[in-house]
């Protein structure tokens, strides 16, 4: 079995210490804000974040995400 690490800390953060194309899986539940008066205490920068992602994994790594519908169709981003 692989080495298994769970990180519970700002993600861009963490992402700075890791090596380029060490990750297998990158599980994620992003901030959505679909509720009322909901603000982030700072922005989340979608294509920042997908961008270290792709560097991040392995050639045959895979992002696993959660999320209200309506928002993930709305990321349109092209990792092939």
């Amino acid at each position: 079995m692989k080495n298994i690490q769970l990180f519970n800390e700002d993600n861009l953060e963490v992402m700075k210490r890791l090596p380029d194309e060490s990750i297998d899986v990158i599980c994620i539940d992003p901030p959505y804000l679909y509720l009322k008066n909901q603000k982030l205490e700072r922005p989340f920068d979608e294509f920042k974040f997908f961008s270290e992602c792709k560097k991040l994994l392995t050639k045959n790594g895979f992002i696993v995400m959660f999320g209200r519908g309506e928002k993930l169709l709305s990321l349109e981003y092209d990792f092939v």
